[in-house]
């Protein structure tokens, strides 16, 4: 998509539950999806920004190796029963217990973990956190910032969606790059319009009110906001929503509460973000590990929130969680008392689909061999590379992240793998 098709992207953005409106106007007209077979399968991105520590979120206690590389960083052995010990997830793989509250979702098949997952080729040495961003959220097709974001691929495989099929909710009214693209997505924000906005909402709606494609996404937009703004109001407290660090569990309640709708209103995809998991100079060890435990609280209280509300529309076995970063961290910490930039890290696929908390299936998807034993653990392939360190001194992976979410969203929507190569067609695969 070149740059002039990008700068005539059209953003309609309402202020009263700020829906801002994004759809490529390579058309005349904007074009909105009004069938009755919308999928009712939900995928939400989760994205850790900043290039999370999987060596932390997910460390490899149970090996001596990763106590020798991090030294006073590196969490505590289960058995030690010390506010700093893991959680126990398998012989060599322990938990953050900033994650503790998830611990029943991975042992009930709920939650799979992947570990030493890359999302592009190991060689690379240039790791940015705008550009790594921008090559995920395109599918792998490249870093460019005025290239169409996967998900907004996927909205278009899902046959006829509701208007929006995709949602973000982040704090701003701006559409991230992951849903931008030729299909409508939107960016919602809880209600604070006046009257003399709306006022000023509806005016513009009549007067547009032929058919024209500009009076038909204002009447679409209002509309779509009328759908989702009673969503804030059924909450007891939306306070937090604006908080860079406290907000993401409202946000992540109110796009729940979004996705669960009547599926003739509800988006099909949607996305919430934690970006705080930059790490180069935290302090001590002691600093170190509670910025980190902190943050992950906040992501397992956003998990749990999408989950209870989606069990609470029985909509759950409809859902799958993607948890992903742009990157990991080094193996070893720096002189700043933090870690650097790094490679390989993990991700997390939390789920109500029955399907998918098949522990072969998963495995199998994933791309990773079922253990004989059949006892649910970390998936990996092989063990992790903690001796010979890839560039900047960081993980090397042996999983690649769009060979995994490429089938295992195909299992969810039951798309094929032509569809799939279409929404993540990535050259790193």
């Amino acid at each position: 998509m070149t740059n002039n098709n990008m700068n005539r992207r059209s953003f309609v953005k309402l202020g009263g539950g700020c829906l801002g409106m994004a759809a490529v106007a390579g058309t005349p007209g904007l074009s909105f999806a009004t069938g009755d077979a919308a999928s009712d399968k939900k995928l939400i991105v989760l994205f850790a920004g900043g290039g999370w520590d999987g060596l932390h979120v997910v460390p490899p206690v149970g090996r001596n190796e990763y106590h020798s590389l991090r030294g006073a960083y590196a969490l505590d052995r289960p058995q030690a029963n010390t506010p700093r010990s893991a959680i126990a997830l398998d012989s060599v793989y322990g938990l953050n217990p900033g994650l503790s509250s998830l611990l029943p979702l991975f042992q009930s098949g709920e939650m799979t973990i992947f570990h030493g997952v890359e999302p592009f080729e190991p060689s690379r040495n240039n790791l940015s956190h705008f550009e790594m961003t921008a090559e995920i959220f395109t599918g792998g097709i490249g870093s460019q910032r005025n290239l169409p974001g996967f998900l907004n691929r996927l909205e278009g495989e899902l046959g006829a969606l509701p208007n929006p099929g995709g949602v973000a909710v982040t704090g701003s009214n701006a559409v991230p790059q992951i849903l931008q693209g030729s299909n409508s997505s939107a960016a919602w924000v809880p209600p604070t319009a006046t009257p003399t906005q709306n006022d000023i909402l509806n005016m513009i709606s009549a007067n547009f009110s032929r058919a024209t494609w500009f009076g038909d996404a204002v009447r679409r937009a209002v509309q779509t906001r009328n759908a989702f703004n009673p969503v804030a109001h059924s909450l007891n407290d939306t306070s937090q929503f604006n908080s860079f660090y406290g907000g993401l569990p409202t946000q992540a309640q109110l796009l729940a509460h979004i996705m669960s709708l009547d599926d003739n209103v509800a988006p099909a995809v949607g996305y919430i973000q934690a970006p705080w998991f930059d790490t180069h100079g935290t302090g001590s060890p002691e600093n170190y590990h509670s910025y980190i435990l902190g943050r992950l609280q906040q992501v397992a209280l956003s998990i749990q929130a999408i989950r209870q509300t989606f069990m609470a529309a029985n909509k759950w076995n409809k859902v799958v969680i993607a948890v992903i970063s742009e990157f990991g961290r080094s193996l070893s910490p720096n002189g700043s008392g933090g870690t650097d930039h790094g490679h390989a890290t993990n991700m997390m696929l939390i789920t109500g689909n029955p399907l998918l908390q098949n522990y072969a299936i998963a495995s199998a998807i994933g791309g990773v061999n079922v253990p004989s034993d059949n006892q649910r653990r970390v998936l990996t392939n092989g063990q992790l590379d903690l001796v010979n360190p890839g560039i900047n001194g960081s993980l090397r992976g042996s999983l690649k992240l769009f060979n995994i979410l490429r089938p295992y969203i195909g299992a969810h929507y039951g798309l094929d793998a032509a569809a799939m190569n279409r929404v993540l067609p990535s050259p790193n695969a």
